[in-house]
């Protein structure tokens, strides 16, 4: 019983998170846009399409995670999203590189590196629900 709270909990702070993202995104698109373009790795002609792809995805993992039957699919986004943006955080701080982060709103107000271990608490929960969920697959 404990454990089905602990997974509620998680999926909430998760939804929450990104519910806040995209919607910090989508209320300040054109910055998130010229920001995301600055990204080393994103070709200028793909800019358009990631950045509504990344607010996209962001925005369905709230919608996921409230189902019973895509939140084994909302973990996995949540995670993967996650990961990438760790990973491309933990690469400016490798390569000294002082651009503009494109994430918005709090997460601009605070180091690089305190982003980084919030998002690393983050991606452990993300993770402990595609655990939770595929534990409760097996026992059905």
């Amino acid at each position: 019983m404990k454990k089905v709270y602990i997974q509620t909990c998680f999926e909430i702070i998760i939804s929450l998170l990104f519910a806040y993202t995209a919607i910090e995104k989508l209320v300040h698109f054109s910055t998130f846009q010229i920001q995301f373009a600055k990204i080393p790795f994103v070709f200028a002609t793909k800019t358009w399409f990631f950045s509504y792809f990344i607010l996209l995805l962001e925005a369905s993992i709230p919608i996921l995670l409230l189902f019973d039957r895509f939140k084994k699919i909302g973990g996995w986004v949540s995670t993967i999203l996650l990961s990438i943006f760790t990973s491309y955080l933990i690469s400016k701080v490798i390569f000294n590189d002082n651009s503009e982060c494109s994430c918005g709103g709090v997460f601009n107000s605070i180091s690089i590196e305190h982003h980084i271990i919030l998002n690393v608490v983050f991606l452990f929960l993300s993770i402990a629900i595609v655990n939770f969920n595929y534990q409760q697959q097996r026992v059905k």
